[in-house]
């Protein structure tokens, strides 16, 4: 069979739940910052905001260290 689409493999097949349980959502003012979370420290993987000046600030830089 073959599945044409426009969506990304991820959305057609989904992970396994399991992949994720290291990451958290964490809440910051204008968004939100999904944060893997390693030891006692977050190490940033994607930011969700609205405001697109966020995405120019570099302490929400995917890679980062994150204390909240």
């Amino acid at each position: 069979m073959i599945l044409y689409t426009y969506q990304s493999s991820h959305t057609v097949f989904p992970p396994d739940e399991q992949d994720f349980t290291s990451y958290e959502m964490l809440e910051i003012p204008g968004g939100q910052l999904m944060c893997e979370k390693n030891g006692e420290e977050y190490i940033i993987c994607r930011l969700l905001a609205t405001d697109p000046n966020m995405y120019l600030n570099p302490e929400y830089t995917p890679g980062q260290k994150y204390k909240p």
